[in-house]
């Protein structure tokens, strides 16, 4: 039974968690658990949603060696379950290049005015990623070629900088999607771990061969490498970081972000998923 999000499976509720866990354990099926989160992003402090599956998972992926550490600080796990890193994959294949998008017409469809270096936010609004900080620190930098482009907006101040655009988070299909991707040139990543183990986001990142502006979350960087362009704290920080930005440092992660996509090739990804069951399956014949 490959599990990936406890609280997608049985709601909130922990009693329910323990009967399923409960049921799969007394009928033998194994479970491998694909750790996304510390906890439910909604209910940061809902321990007791994850204990009865970590007690009871044969199997655990981590998609970093800084969430194995995390995740097993947190939680009792089974003395003889098999704790694997595997990475979470790339979209590049599934991507249109930007290459073959005019960009100006996806920033008109955005109501942008050119600009020589964006700067881009994606993803849902979650507790533990900081677009106030974002804006306060593209806000406080002193360049004014650089634009910001705010596509998960959930009520934060915006200054009046023409700088700046933000607009609410929608669900999109792939090819807008694309299209929004093709207008940005850094994605920001300015995220504090909190409940998160994973994110999507630096996997975009990779896909497209983006450089990515990052906070100090240790996610971040042992997954991007050279592709993170760590910017500190503060917003201070990251003006001050957006402000030495150079086409150098930008062509370096560029370069970095690309190089990374082998290592997280989902075909390499599959191999190591499906070496994973097939172990956890011999371990516990039925």
């Amino acid at each position: 039974f490959h599990l990936h999000w406890p609280e997608w499976l049985t709601g909130t509720s922990a009693g329910r968690a323990r009967r399923v866990a409960g049921t799969l354990r007394d009928t033998g099926v194994p479970v491998v658990w694909t750790q996304h989160n510390l906890a439910p992003h909604a209910a940061p402090d809902a321990a007791a949603l994850y204990e009865p599956w970590a007690a009871s998972a044969a199997g655990v992926i981590h998609h970093s060696e800084w969430g194995r550490a995390a995740v097993t600080g947190r939680y009792a796990f089974a003395a003889d379950a098999v704790h694997r890193v595997i990475p979470h994959g790339h979209w590049g294949p599934l991507m249109r290049p930007s290459s073959e998008i005019d960009r100006a017409a996806a920033e008109a469809e955005l109501g942008l005015a050119p600009a020589a270096l964006r700067i881009g936010l994606v993803g849902v609004p979650r507790p533990g990623k900081d677009t106030q900080l974002l804006i306060d620190g593209v806000h406080a930098a002193a360049r004014r070629d650089v634009q910001l482009l705010v596509l998960s907006g959930d009520g934060e101040h915006v200054p009046d900088d023409p700088r700046i655009t933000v607009l609410p988070y929608e669900e999109v299909p792939r090819d807008r999607y694309d299209r929004r991707l093709a207008t940005i040139d850094v994605l920001a990543l300015p995220l504090d771990g909190g409940t998160y183990l994973t994110t999507g986001q630096g996997a975009d990142a990779v896909g497209a061969g983006l450089p990515a502006l990052v906070s100090p979350w240790p996610y971040l960087t042992e997954v991007l490498g050279d592709a993170a362009i760590p910017y500190g704290r503060t917003a201070a920080d990251l003006a001050a970081t957006i402000d030495a930005l150079d086409e150098a440092t930008l062509a370096r992660a560029r370069a970095a972000a690309v190089d990374r996509r082998p290592a997280l090739d989902w075909a390499v990804v599959a191999e190591d998923t499906y070496a994973l069951f097939d172990e956890i399956a011999a371990a516990h014949p039925r």
